[in-house]
């Protein structure tokens, strides 16, 4: 028989219920975590998978990290896409994916500052 789905009591997402009225993620966290009794850790607030399922890419190794912030810094100075892409050796389309991810990492930055 399938598992229901529910929306899991401590994250909020939809999913097949596990224990406790959990998704599959919050069961795993809280037994790696020792099944305490306050229950599963909280989720981190933007894994790269659920950000990929959000359709935001976001930079995971240092080297593109630096990159990001590079194209962040020449597109906030005008410099169009094409140029930047020939600098950096790649194509345009993984520059404008470094543009949003810049776009997404500051908005972020901002909404943190200002809570």
């Amino acid at each position: 028989m399938a598992r229901p789905h529910i929306i899991c009591a401590c994250c909020g997402r939809s999913g097949r219920i596990d224990v406790n009225g959990w998704v599959d993620a919050c069961a795993k966290r809280w037994r790696k975590a020792g099944r305490p009794t306050e229950g599963p850790p909280r989720p981190r607030s933007v894994t790269p998978k659920l950000a990929r399922l959000q359709g935001i890419w976001l930079p995971v190794t240092d080297r593109i990290q630096v990159r990001v912030r590079r194209v962040g810094h020449l597109r906030a100075r005008g410099i169009p896409i094409q140029v930047i892409a020939r600098d950096f050796g790649v194509c345009e389309r993984t520059i404008e994916r470094y543009a949003a991810a810049h776009r997404h990492l500051t908005s972020q930055t901002q909404q943190k500052a200002a809570a």
